[in-house]
């Protein structure tokens, strides 16, 4: 059964996701977990070497094994933690579809994201985090409920048959280059340039500008010059990232 939930950004922008299920997300959990044995399996094979420094008393055992637990429990946050904050998602979650996002819809920071994975450790006491998930309606684990995030499914567009839209729009190759820089954002700002694209008719003349400018401010690197169009850059940006990066998305 989908559970949708609606979110506002900062720019007042009603975003709508479906959260990520108790089954989808444990089994992103089972294929991150797979991977993470994979690689302590690895570094088990690449340290028998040094057994051989231990056995001849070159190497204190207790150093040895005291840098090989630590690398190992250092290793699954480590994965967590760094794969969410540069992509949004580990292994698992991409495999799965799903997307880790803060309550406004935005990619969280590094420290919400550590924080979040950290108290898996109280989630897992006595599967504390299985209850809150099947109970809260935006099925949040404690390291969610701490960090302000969720986990959502990832939306898939949907294109009208018969009809042109912005993702057809064409695109010269200097305005390609010019466009590039932008192929940096994240998928939350594509969704959050889909959704005032997909509302501006419906919004007064003065608001929808102000809007489309602060969108695009949002977007641009610091010392970026702020077009007299704001609103036609934001469709050239959404036409460029769904013809490249987002061209198998219907």
């Amino acid at each position: 059964m989908e559970n949708r939930v609606a979110v506002i950004t900062p720019e007042y922008v009603e975003i709508r996701f479906e959260t990520a299920g108790l089954g989808s997300r444990a089994a992103a959990k089972l294929i991150d977990l797979a991977l993470i044995s994979l690689v302590n399996f690895l570094l088990l094979t690449l340290s028998l070497p040094f057994t051989v420094l231990v056995i001849s008393g070159h190497l204190p055992a207790s150093v040895f094994f005291a840098v090989f637990l630590v690398v190992s429990a250092a290793l699954p946050l480590a994965y967590f933690v760094l794969t969410e904050y540069f992509t949004g998602q580990t292994v698992g979650k991409r495999i799965m579809g799903l997307r880790l996002v803060t309550d406004t819809g935005q990619s969280p920071g590094f420290w919400a994201i550590f924080l979040r994975n950290v108290l898996i450790l109280a989630d897992l006491f006595l599967l504390i985090g299985l209850i809150f998930m099947w109970l809260h309606r935006k099925e949040k684990r404690i390291g969610d409920l701490a960090a302000g995030t969720l986990v959502i499914r990832e939306r898939k567009s949907k294109r009208k048959k018969g009809k042109s839209s912005l993702a057809e729009l064409p695109l010269s190759e200097d305005e390609k280059n010019r466009l590039r820089p932008f192929g940096r954002l994240g998928d939350d700002q594509y969704l959050l340039i889909e959704e005032f694209l997909k509302r501006r008719s419906q919004m007064d003349p003065d608001r929808r500008k102000a809007l489309a400018q602060n969108l695009l401010r949002r977007i641009q690197a610091d010392g970026e010059t702020e077009p007299d169009d704001a609103e036609l850059l934001l469709e050239k940006i959404y036409a460029y990232l769904k013809q490249t990066r987002y061209s198998s998305i219907q």
